[in-house]
């Protein structure tokens, strides 16, 4: 994996130096070379402008020849300079001799510069020649060099990259091998940060805080693996011992229907766990997905009518002062289970003549639902884990799974609410539920 984004990374910028190196080259050594000969063009005119001066000048023990001849003499433009005058077409002085011949080749590789001198009706033509050759010399040298120079450049800069990616990328190998010792037996490993400041290190630390959430999410799932066994555990084992007992011998049609009944219900336990574990992991697994509006005082109000026969017969009275302004949002049968399942705990903890209390306000853009009991209230060891799934504390009295209250929390996480269970200072305990109201929030639709 590594070697492979270096190799990637390596020809993608070797791909974007190559062609920018060969045309920096290739402009440079055009630049260069015509700087030479635009500097020998200026040189050869000022020459030619110098001699013109001087063959204005009257003459006087200098002749032209002398001055062609030191002209021609000077190196300061190169070897093999020629200083040709004439007049029309006709030479009259020239150096070194034969610098006519010279002139007319025609030679590429030849640079001159005339100007004329003289009176207009007989001017003289004045011109300055030399080889360029020393200019032709440097721009071969130059781009000798540059053809050696920039894939020699490269190969240093591609190893150079090579070495700089490795140490870079060295962190990243170090993290895979680590992760490849990480598996669901044991994930306490945790990848090191060599350096913790930088992209790497800063990735290295998000990994592990991710192990950590996946660390934490698998613990939480053996956890709730083992006391789903546990509570099933219990009910399958009473299920098949009275089914064993039955068979043991012949019975009457009496018993064997008093054992079929009770397999029935045990049946019927097992069925409302398992339903209340699904539920468990559908609403921890997702948010609701429906959005329709409920009145919480009409959801209190039918709460109330479909709880009153049971709570009748254990003398317990179900009170509602609920706002009727007062709306939220969210999934109605999710939204009815959770308060149900706060009027059963209610229940379970209230003595016979108590009195439930569900009241609804609103309250900062937020609905405030409170179900309060009058009865023995929570063991103050039981408070922090009343939430937690299949608990029952030692004061719950009646049957069930000990996920009822899980359910709540659920459903009001799932909503952007929470729930909170306390103790009541003049007895009992309360269930305050905040959710958000719909102005607040909408739920994606269904």
């Amino acid at each position: 994996m590594t070697s492979s984004v270096r190799v990637r990374l390596l020809i993608s910028v070797l791909a974007l130096l190559l062609p920018a190196s060969v045309a920096a080259g290739v402009l440079l050594v055009e630049i260069f070379g015509n700087r030479m000969l635009r500097d020998l063009d200026v040189g050869l005119e000022e020459e030619a402008t110098t001699i013109a001066a001087l063959l204005d000048r009257p003459r006087e023990a200098v002749t032209m020849s002398d001055v062609l001849d030191q002209i021609a003499a000077e190196t300061d433009l190169g070897l093999g300079k020629s200083v040709l005058v004439r007049r029309g077409t006709t030479v009259i002085a020239q150096a070194p001799p034969g610098a006519s011949d010279l002139l007319a080749s025609a030679d590429s590789n030849i640079r001159q510069a005339s100007v004329e001198a003289g009176p207009r009706n007989d001017p003289l033509t004045v011109i300055v020649a030399v080889p360029a050759t020393a200019a032709v010399l440097a721009t071969r040298r130059l781009t000798l060099l540059l053809i050696v120079g920039i894939p020699v450049g490269l190969f240093l800069t591609a190893a150079g990259l090579w070495w700089v990616m490795g140490r870079a990328l060295r962190p990243l190998e170090t993290a895979a091998l680590e992760m490849e010792a990480i598996d669901g037996a044991d994930l306490r490993i945790r990848v090191p940060a060599v350096n913790p400041s930088d992209e790497v290190g800063r990735m290295v630390a998000g990994l592990n805080r991710m192990l950590d959430r996946v660390a934490a999410s698998v613990a939480e799932l053996r956890h709730f693996t083992a006391d789903a066994a546990h509570e099933l555990r219990t009910p399958i084992a009473v299920l098949r011992a009275g089914l064993e007992v039955a068979l043991t011998r012949e019975r009457s049609a009496a018993d064997y229907r008093l054992a079929l009944q009770e397999a029935l219900e045990e049946t019927a336990q097992l069925s409302q766990l398992a339903e209340d574990l699904l539920t468990l992991v559908r609403l921890e697994s997702r948010p609701a997905s429906t959005n329709v509006p409920i009145r919480v005082a009409d959801m209190l109000h039918e709460l109330a009518d479909a709880w009153d026969t049971r709570a009748a017969q254990l003398g317990i009275a179900l009170v509602v002062d609920a706002d009727p302004n007062v709306e939220m949002q969210g999934s109605a049968p999710d939204l009815y289970r959770l308060f149900g399942n706060l009027i059963e705990n209610a229940l379970h903890h209230t003595a016979r003549g108590g009195l439930i209390t569900m009241q609804a306000r609103q309250s900062a853009n937020r609905a405030r639902v409170v179900v309060r009991d009058t009865g023995t209230g929570i063991l103050s060891e039981d408070l922090p884990r009343v939430f937690d799934r299949f608990y029952r504390g030692r004061a719950t009295r009646g049957p069930g799974s000990g996920l009822g209250l899980s359910i709540a929390r659920a459903i009001a996480h799932a909503h952007g609410g929470e729930v909170a269970i306390q103790n009541w200072e003049a007895g009992g305990c309360e269930a305050v539920v905040s959710l958000p109201c719909p102005a607040m929030r909408s739920l994606p639709a269904a």
